[in-house]
């Protein structure tokens, strides 16, 4: 019976590892990702490293600021940290373009991504941190908007799927759409802004939300028209949860994919494409271990009986 019991205790150990608490999109509230991130409501804490840290389960990566130059505009370097929960590495931004990132100041930086499973493995759930709210920024393009989050559920290099964070004629927000191509952001840089879906309707709508995290340390409330300078620049952030089923991956956590190798997610902003952030979930081989424990310990246990 001991020995029993022991597997049912190491079965469950699996279960709680592959399971996260649910997020709650819609509340305005992004501390349930992890208590540390309620410090990113208070401007003052946002070069504090630990305020990025998320709880355990959530995969992420933070470039707060500019990693590999500082001048009148960026004068530190910010927080660059990716990994999952409290398990994280630093690393160094690089820039396509060999300007500092990003290229049009503080209104058009992408701070940080998460990604987690969510809903009893059921969901993904999606959490960026951006300077360009709802409402946009003008530019000699005309209004400007986020971009699209996207998806490659079986980490082969193809965003197939992305979720409209702001409406686009004959497009829904949050709806999770099959991609046919996708466009390119203003100057180029980024490839993967603005998806052209392969059919008119949705896989799905994601529930989505989006809301101003901070005003600044110099509150500004015009969006079009923001003063200079990184501190008077909003803060907002998006949160998307949808079922797997609408990216194909349903009976699959985000560190297999649908494929086992893995899954990515991408967000740039739609200015220079200088800012995106990938957030790559690796396959997670470690699951073969506590199994092997399971199959061994069963091999063990049925020849000392014998």
């Amino acid at each position: 019976m001991k020995a029993y019991n022991l597997v049912i205790w190491i079965t469950v150990l699996i279960v709680i590892t592959m399971t996260a608490s649910a997020i709650n999109v819609g509340d305005g509230d992004i501390s349930d990702w992890g208590t540390n991130l309620g410090n990113l409501y208070d401007a003052n804490k946002w070069n504090l490293e630990g305020s990025w840290v998320p709880k355990a389960g959530v995969y992420f990566v933070v470039e707060n600021d500019n990693s590999t130059c500082q001048n009148s505009y960026y004068t530190s370097p910010g927080i660059h940290i990716k990994g999952a929960g409290s398990s994280y590495t630093s690393w160094t931004e690089q820039s396509p373009t060999g300007s500092c990132q990003p290229i049009g100041g503080e209104p058009w930086d992408v701070e940080a991504l998460y990604v987690t499973d969510d809903n009893n493995n059921q969901n993904i759930s999606i959490l960026a941190i951006v300077s360009i709210g709802p409402e946009g920024w003008n530019t000699t393009a005309g209004k400007l908007y986020i971009c699209d989050i996207a998806i490659d559920p079986d980490n082969d290099g193809t965003y197939e799927y992305g979720v409209i964070i702001h409406p686009r004629p004959g497009l829904q927000q949050w709806g999770v759409y099959e991609v046919a191509s996708w466009s390119p952001d203003f100057q180029g840089h980024s490839q993967f802004c603005y998806l052209t879906p392969s059919k008119n309707d949705p896989e799905g709508v994601a529930k989505g939300d989006y809301f101003e995290l901070i005003d600044g340390l110099n509150p500004v409330k015009d969006p079009v028209n923001p003063a200079p300078g990184k501190d008077s620049i909003p803060n907002w952030a998006v949160e998307v949860t949808f079922y797997k089923s609408f990216v194909g991956m349903q009976g699959f956590s985000i560190s297999q994919g649908s494929n086992n190798h893995g899954s990515k997610y991408y967000l740039s902003e739609a200015y220079c494409g200088n800012d995106a952030i990938t957030n790559e979930v690796p396959e997670f081989p470690l699951l073969l271990i506590p199994a092997g424990i399971i199959v061994g310990f069963f091999y063990y246990h049925q020849r000392k009986k014998k």
